[in-house]
């Protein structure tokens, strides 16, 4: 446990692990979001990267605009045309500083 001791918001919470921020168990495919937080230098909390498990694929958003996909970093660009993603059920593409 990290200790800390917030009056407000999500760092009230033990966030030296990993937190399911969102999902689905119904419909055909079921998919989770997994949220995984660190500590920066300075004691701020950061959200380091955001996993989605959908049905059986798995990729994850690090920091530093990297995209992990079956362990393999996953090469976009902006203005790049879309990447499938878990089996074509996901596209990514990185348009205005936004990834889509």
């Amino acid at each position: 446990s990290s200790g800390i001791n917030a009056e407000y918001g999500a760092s009230k919470f033990d966030l030296d692990c990993t937190h399911v921020l969102a999902a689905s168990v119904m419909g055909d495919v079921n998919w989770f979001i997994y949220g995984t937080f660190d500590t920066l230098i300075d004691g701020d909390l950061s959200l380091s990267a955001i996993t989605m498990y959908l049905g059986r694929s798995i990729f994850e958003f690090q920091r530093g605009w990297i995209i992990a996909v079956g362990g393999s970093k996953l090469p976009i660009t902006e203005g790049d045309e879309a990447v499938e993603v878990a089996d074509g059920a996901c596209l990514l593409s990185f348009e205005s500083n936004y990834l889509r």
